[in-house]
């Protein structure tokens, strides 16, 4: 009787077992939770699963970052500020898979086979984040000085979290496993996501459904609901799943076009016109390497897609204020004249400014933002006005646009850094593209890199925690396989 009890106990608790039915359970979960906005109940259970796995093994608590960042939220302070503030769950654990991590080289004896590609270069460029903000302490923004040094740390997380995915020992089928997980939780991502857009107020102006559901409990920044960044994080998961679609048995196939679908499908929804041109530019150039005939119906199915987009009403607005604010200078002029401060956005958001439109007010701003940004680096070359510093001398917190943003809050000292780790990243893209079974890992990341400029054109959504994090997690997983691939070509 004994041993059938332990028999039946072994079968019922088996970690298989459990393994298997928390991957079952556990997004259901998670969607009642987000979709209630349950944040603080969220974020205990994301908390005790991590414990519970980073005790098992640091690698366990090293996947559960890496696929679950997207569902992180800030664990609020208050019950009124559930996604406005709190404390950054990924900036607690990505240290303790760190010290697990080294412990376990450690006493491994590993510490030797560690590689750090990048590491002078980064460091040096942190020092010339830290230089930017130290020249800017006697200008008395202690909250600005505050969230600089807040956004180093958070970047400095990340690259840690870079190298240690660099440096795992994964092969062929763990990377399958990890590549399974993004999409997955992407689709998650897509199905609150969609959620949120069908169950948005219609009765406001136009633009409203964007307004209200730009899928909220998903990559928010410091402009609240985000569509670019959540858009480009689906652009990024688009290509994820193209890399996937290249490496599993073809009887698989079919469930990736179902999670990537999902996937597009919110992406066209979030109207982010960035992020959409940067997927379809993604497509456009995996198709023209790996099959001519698939980039043709690329081409044609884009084509009669943006055409068909023109005539949607939001999409039209949108391409039509890009035209107004070129040719009339008049409404440039007027925005520029207008204090940012003195604006109630969310009634701008809604109803637009003095019979102008949303669509027409966001470029008009954007340009703004980027004269800001030309003046400010001019002013100051050398160091910038200091990493997050922007609100100090300008009205707005970035220049929309990346590079700029670069230049004029780190200076030419920054911005040549940042360019020259943007060649690394393109040349070993490119490296992969000469050998034909390597071909798609290159388009991969090389999309990723496209991605990550077109949309850098128009914002600075980078600068964000999880998108930036999301980005650092990529490139760790590319230069894990470039790593691999550099072995065994040399040991060839």
């Amino acid at each position: 009787m004994l041993e059938i009890s332990s028999k039946i106990k072994s079968e019922l608790f088996s970690l298989e077992k459990l393994i298997f039915l928390t991957v079952i359970s556990f997004p259901v979960i998670v969607l009642l939770l987000l979709s209630f906005e349950a944040y603080i109940a969220l974020g205990v259970l994301l908390g005790a699963l991590f414990l519970i796995l980073i005790i098992q093994n640091y690698r366990f608590g090293l996947y559960f970052v890496m696929v679950g960042l997207p569902l992180f939220q800030s664990l609020a302070l208050k019950s009124d500020a559930a996604t406005t503030m709190g404390l950054n769950f990924q900036y607690v654990l990505i240290p303790i898979v760190f010290v697990s991590w080294l412990s376990e080289k450690i006493s491994n004896k590993q510490l030797a086979a560690i590689r750090l590609p990048f590491l002078s270069l980064f460091s040096l460029y942190v020092i010339v984040l830290l230089l930017s903000l130290i020249n800017q302490m006697d200008i008395g923004a202690p909250h600005l000085l505050k969230q600089g040094f807040v956004n180093i740390i958070a970047l400095v997380n990340y690259l840690v979290l870079f190298y240690i995915i660099v440096n795992e020992d994964w092969d062929h089928q763990h990377l399958q496993k990890i590549l399974w997980g993004f999409l997955i939780v992407a689709f998650l991502t897509a199905v609150i996501g969609l959620l949120q857009y069908f169950t948005a107020e219609t009765n406001l102006a136009t633009g409203g459904l964007r307004a209200t559901s730009t899928f909220k409990s998903y990559l928010r920044t410091n402009t609240k609901n985000n569509p670019n960044a959540f858009g480009t994080y689906m652009a990024f998961m688009t290509v994820a799943g193209l890399w996937l679609w290249n490496i599993v048995d073809r009887k698989h196939r079919k469930y990736i076009l179902i999670l990537t679908g999902a996937v597009i499908f919110s992406l066209l929804l979030s109207f982010s016109r960035s992020s959409l041109l940067a997927v379809i530019f993604a497509l456009l150039c995996y198709t023209f390497v790996r099959n001519k005939k698939a980039f043709l119906i690329t081409m044609a199915i884009s084509v009669v897609g943006l055409i068909a987009l023109y005539f949607e009403p939001t999409t039209q607005r949108r391409i039509q204020s890009i035209f107004a604010v070129i040719s009339d200078r008049q409404v440039i002029n007027m925005f520029l004249n207008i204090n940012p401060w003195t604006l109630d956005w969310s009634y701008v958001e809604y109803y637009g400014i003095q019979g102008y439109n949303s669509d027409i007010i966001s470029g008009a701003f954007r340009i703004w933002a980027w004269i800001q940004g030309v003046q400010l680096t001019i002013a100051h070359p050398i160091l910038g006005v200091g990493y997050h510093m922007n609100l100090a001398y300008s009205p707005w917190p970035t220049a929309e646009n990346l590079y700029l943003d670069i230049a004029c809050m780190t200076g030419l000292a920054g911005l040549s850094l940042f360019l020259i780790m943007q060649y690394y990243f393109l040349r070993d893209g490119f490296r992969f593209l000469r050998n034909p079974k390597l071909t798609h890992i290159g388009m991969f990341w090389l999309n990723i890199l496209a991605i990550v400029f077109i949309v850098s054109l128009t914002g600075s959504i980078l600068f964000h925690g999880k998108l930036l994090g999301i980005f650092w997690i990529i490139a760790g997983v590319f230069y894990n396989v470039k790593q691999r691939e550099d072995n065994y070509l040399h040991q060839s």
